[in-house]
Parts: structure tokens; C-alpha cells; sequence
């Protein structure tokens, strides 16, 4: 089975005082004819199918289909000639309608086809055809029955139109069987108001889908969904949540990075802790530690004080390159918190492009060492040249 398809942008000519805007919608003064260009099925003799129809008629507005066929194309003077009683009449759509519908084509076979459509309704009225579709070689069922009922005595016509009401409806399922990879396919899916997809695949994987996001990014989290599941609760994980969801780049820093810890050979005072008060502010005997700055704890034991303090924690840094506003924090913080394990206390932290030693200093977010300057040219309307007309040292 082979298809003819056209959109909106349908080879269609219309009768003198007719408008058509832009191949689709089809205008009116009261009554008037739009042809089609010759569809050429390759095929001698042909025996078109079916005609469908995409189409969204108000009221008051009528179309009628009409078809001529014949195996050999006289040209388009001679198809504009051809009076009523040559056509065939393939069906009609009277408003209110929207939506396909599909009718039988019952002219004479032949290779070309041209397509009539008559447009009937009050002044100015306007119908939409949005898309058409000819089906052909005619390929019913009948060929499963027994030769006799195939043959014209056995009444093969009436036969064949008999059984396309059974083939359509098992066309309209095949149909939707056939699109169905396209339904199940994140990239692809329909994510409009009224048909949305989009969210019920990502309800498949129990997906937290924001429609604050960018259809794009619910498409990405959706058909990553494989890859976040594999590290999901990680910092890994988070980081390729947040990006793909909101198109922003984080650095999520887990607790055990942020310890100081001390290591033989390679610690230096000052810099690094192995025990003591500094790490949860324990207090100790003959210290003179004050109770209001302190604690006095037993569990867990102090020795466990570098590896307890800081678990179960994560920073997400937000590097604030663009201007980071509140409704965009809040959404950050609402896919963080969707992402995080359910043990693990994350702190959003917005980095500002500034250096502050001692308080907020990331190597690659907001700081880097060695970076150069451009190099500086000095002025004039000549370059200066080494021992031409420039020199190195003092002032002169």
C-alpha cells in the first residue's frame, strides 16, 4: 500500500475570486471550487484507495471531495475544462467538524488522479484542511476470500465496499499500534496542554517532572532516565538531575570533602586536624571551656569525631553566572530536594563571582590561580618596534 500525503502545503489551485491562505485554510464568497495538482500513482490502470482528511469546518460551511482519474494527464487546461458530471463524488464534511475522516474512492482506475474540493457557506466563510492522505493500490481483505467472490459476476465491487468498512476500522488500529513508539518515546511524545504524554512517562519511572521546566529539559530528564537511576542519591547523580532539568551547571560537594584531615608525613600544623575541640566543639577537662560554646557528649566516641561530623551531608555550589533569582532558587532547591537521600542534609550555597580568602574561596567556581592578563599595545599610529623607535630601561 502506498500513500500520498499533503499538508499545508498542498499543490492546490483555485477558481477565479477565491482566496487560499497559505495552502490550508480555504476561503469563501459564498461557493467555490479549489483543484488539485495530478497525483501520479506510477501505476497503469490504478485503483485508488481511500481518501482521508485532516480537516476543522465551523458552521454554516459544507465540503464536498470530488476525484477524476484517468491514465493519461491531458494537462491543466484540459482538467480546468472538465464539466461536473466527469468527477466522481467522494464524500462530504458539513460543520461543525474537526478532526479526520476517511472515505472510500470509487472512480473509474486509472494512473492520475486530481483532486476537487467544493467549499460551500455564507460570505467569507473559512474551512481548514489541514493535511490529506490517497491510499493506493486498493488492497482489501476480499483477496483472503474464496477467487469466486473476486471475480465480477461474484459481485467484486459490491464485496469490496462491504468489506473497507471492516478494513477501515482495522486501519484505525493498526494506525495507533504503529504510533505507539512514537507515544512511548520521550523525544517524540505529545507534551501539549490537552494530551500530555510527557508527564505520564516520566510517572513510569517515578519521576519528579516540574512544568516549570522547558519542554526540552522534561524531554531530557525523561529519556535519561536510565542513566539518573543508576546514580541516583550520588553527587554524580544530582549533578546530571540539575543539569538536564534546569540547563544549570552545580558542583555538588560531599561532606567528607570539606574534612581537614591530617595525614602522616604529608600535614602541617595549622592547616590540618587530626582530634579536638575544633572539629564538634566537644569540651574537655581542666580547659576552662565555657558550657554555652560547648558540649559535653560520649556517643559517638571522640576518636569517630573526623569520620561523624561532616557524613551524610552535601553543598550543592550554584556558580551565580546570570543572575540567579528567587523563583529560580526555589525550583533549584525543590529538584535538589527531590533527588537527595532521605539520610543526607544538602545546603544550597550561590556562589558570587568574588574572591574572599578565608570565607568563600572555590578553585574553578570563583577563583583561579595563574590566570594572565591580555597582553597590553601600546598606543600611537605605529606599533612600536625593539630598537627602531622603542627601547627597554628607564625613562629617559
Amino acid at each position: 500500500m502506498s500513500t500520498f500525503a499533503a499538508g499545508a502545503g498542498a499543490p492546490w489551485r483555485a477558481t477565479p475570486g477565491s482566496a487560499l491562505g497559505g495552502g490550508a485554510t480555504l476561503r469563501s464568497n459564498g461557493e467555490q471550487r479549489y483543484r488539485s495538482l495530478a497525483f501520479d500513482s506510477g501505476i497503469a490502470r490504478c485503483r485508488w484507495d481511500i481518501l482521508r482528511v485532516d480537516a476543522g469546518l465551523p458552521a454554516g460551511t459544507q465540503l464536498a471531495f470530488l476525484a477524476y482519474t484517468s491514465d493519461a494527464d491531458p494537462g491543466t487546461d484540459a482538467i480546468e475544462s472538465l464539466d461536473d458530471g466527469e468527477f466522481s463524488a467522494c464524500g462530504t464534511l458539513a460543520g461543525s467538524f474537526d478532526g479526520w475522516s476517511d472515505t472510500l474512492l470509487t472512480t473509474a482506475p486509472g494512473r492520475y488522479l486530481w483532486l476537487r474540493v467544493d467549499l460551500d457557506g455564507t460570505p467569507r466563510a473559512a474551512a481548514e484542511l489541514r493535511a490529506l492522505r490517497l491510499d493506493f493500490p486498493r488492497n482489501t481483505t476480499l483477496r483472503l476470500l474464496p477467487a469466486a467472490w473476486s471475480t465480477v459476476a461474484g459481485g467484486r465491487d459490491l464485496n469490496e465496499r462491504f468489506l473497507a468498512l471492516f478494513d477501515a476500522l482495522r486501519g484505525t488500529v493498526l494506525r495507533e499500534i504503529r504510533a505507539l513508539g512514537s507515544v512511548v518515546d520521550p523525544l517524540t511524545t505529545d507534551a501539549s496542554q490537552t494530551r500530555d504524554f510527557l508527564d505520564w512517562l516520566g510517572g513510569w519511572f517515578d519521576l519528579e517532572i516540574f512544568r516549570a521546566w522547558p519542554e526540552a529539559n522534561r524531554r531530557a530528564v525523561i529519556a535519561h532516565a536510565g542513566e539518573l537511576f543508576r546514580a541516583r542519591g550520588t553527587a554524580r547523580g544530582i549533578r546530571r538531575f540539575v543539569e538536564l532539568a534546569l540547563g544549570r551547571e552545580v558542583v555538588v560537594l560531599e561532606g567528607w570533602q570539606n574534612r581537614h584531615w591530617w595525614f602522616a608525613a604529608r600535614g602541617r600544623l595549622g592547616c590540618s586536624v587530626l582530634f579536638g575541640p575544633d572539629i564538634v566543639r566537644r569540651a574537655t577537662l581542666s580547659a576552662g571551656d565555657p558550657l554555652d560554646t560547648t558540649r559535653i557528649a560520649s556517643n559517638p566516641a571522640p576518636s569517630r569525631d573526623p569520620f561523624a561530623s561532616r557524613a551524610s551531608s552535601m553543598t550543592v555550589l550554584v556558580p551565580d553566572r546570570d543572575g540567579l533569582d528567587a523563583g529560580a532558587l526555589a525550583l533549584l532547591q525543590a529538584v535538589v530536594e527531590a533527588q537527595r537521600p532521605a539520610h543526607v542534609a544538602i545546603r544550597i550555597a550561590v556562589i558570587e563571582a568574588e574572591l574572599r580568602l578565608g570565607v568563600a574561596a572555590h578553585l574553578g567556581l570563583d577563583a583561579v590561580l595563574g590566570a594572565l592578563r591580555p597582553p597590553a599595545v601600546l598606543g600611537g599610529t605605529a606599533p612600536p618596534r625593539l630598537g627602531v623607535n622603542a627601547t627597554l630601561g628607564d625613562r629617559l
